[in-house]
């Protein structure tokens, strides 16, 4: 069994932001073996009127992002980023892959933007749709990642689905630790992407790994 692809999910876990915090999360996604490192590009008035306020105040500097990606390739790291509109995709085509959140598993105009990348893609697909959404052939750098939009996912409820990860897919996970990235692993996934924190007073905490957690998760999934 090949070792799993991990990425650490830095999401609004790098609020507030600034470049030292970066850092500090991209040295210990690398010290806790993980592949590659994510951060999330949006603009706030992409969401309902009811997230906006919240939202505007974690919006990814896209300023930075250059600076993001040759700050993970300096620590041996991919990075990436989760994209919500066409101008982050563009953005992400200087990354080294393009992530669509499950809340955007039906947007066919971004999936058709990022399928124009020469880039991998990752696609994470909710449980509760019973179907992938058809959005033409799906490519050879696609992969599909299983996941439960509830934060934090109940471990249980977690295990159950990851247990049952099609072949061929991903694990996305979103509990507060990591058995359902490890019963995941024994599927055969190609990739698990977790979220990574630095304190348990980040804004995703709650179903995030602090760097010691993470690199036990590395070591348990791969040592299978």
């Amino acid at each position: 069994m090949s070792q799993p692809f991990f990425i650490a999910e830095l999401g609004l876990n790098v609020f507030p932001y600034s470049r030292d915090r970066l850092i500090r999360l991209v040295e210990t996604a690398a010290e806790a073996g993980a592949n590659a490192v994510k951060v999330q590009l949006f603009y706030a008035d992409h969401f309902p009127v009811a997230e906006q306020k919240e939202k505007i105040q974690l919006e990814f500097p896209r300023r930075e992002y250059d600076w993001f990606l040759r700050l993970a390739h300096a620590y041996g790291l991919q990075a990436g980023a989760s994209v919500f509109d066409i101008d982050a995709v563009f953005r992400a085509d200087e990354g080294d892959f393009v992530k669509l959140a499950a809340r955007e598993q039906g947007n066919v105009e971004l999936l058709k933007a990022a399928r124009a990348l020469a880039r991998p893609i990752y696609r994470s697909i909710d449980r509760n749709l019973s179907i992938v959404p058809a959005i033409g052939q799906e490519q050879a750098n696609e992969t599909l990642l299983a996941c439960i939009s509830e934060y934090p996912t109940p471990m249980d409820d977690a295990i159950q689905i990851a247990k049952a990860v099609p072949e061929g897919w991903g694990w996305s996970s979103h509990t507060a630790g990591y058995e359902d990235c490890v019963a995941a692993a024994k599927r055969g996934v190609p990739v698990i992407e977790k979220h990574l924190r630095l304190s348990a007073d980040d804004p995703e905490a709650g179903w995030s790994l602090d760097g010691f957690s993470f690199a036990r998760m590395v070591h348990e999934c791969s040592a299978l």
